[in-house]
Parts: structure tokens; sequence; C-alpha cells
């Protein structure tokens, strides 16, 4: 899929390969089997429900810092530790 889209909903899916460019919203799998989903460009949100077997690639694009999307991952202080 080329350009972007506001939404990519994938249902009861089998051996599906999906190329897009960029998501506004989302994308999400759902009941789905042999996936493969690659995003070039912005994909804020990724939701993957009762699937298996998927492979995700994310390429250069909206890429964000893993501390920007998981907070709790900041260290402990050294005393707090036990």
């Amino acid at each position: 899929m080329q350009g972007k889209v506001n939404n990519i909903t994938l249902d009861g899916c089998r051996k599906v390969g999906l190329l897009f460019a960029s998501v506004v919203s989302s994308c999400e799998a759902v009941n789905c089997a042999s996936l493969q989903l690659q995003c070039t460009g912005a994909c804020p949100t990724l939701a993957i429900d009762k699937t298996d077997g998927v492979q995700v690639r994310k390429g250069r694009g909206g890429h964000r810092p893993l501390s920007h999307l998981f907070p709790f991952l900041e260290p402990f202080p050294p005393n707090r530790c036990t």
C-alpha cells in the first residue's frame, strides 16, 4: 500500500504479507496465521491479538527512542533495588 492510510485491520488472514508506507492511527492483526507486516514509515500503534507466526519489520521512518514508548523502563535508583 502506498501513501498514508488512517487505519489497517487484518482479521482471520492466513499466509499474508503486507508492506505499507505510513499509518495515522494503528495497524491491527486479529485471528491471523503466518503473517508478515512491514512498515516503511510511521506506525504509532501496532496491535497483535490471537495471532500465530507473525514477523514484523519496522523501517527508519517515524523512529522514536524506546524510552518514549516505554517510560516504565527507566532504571531504578541504586539504593531502591533490593
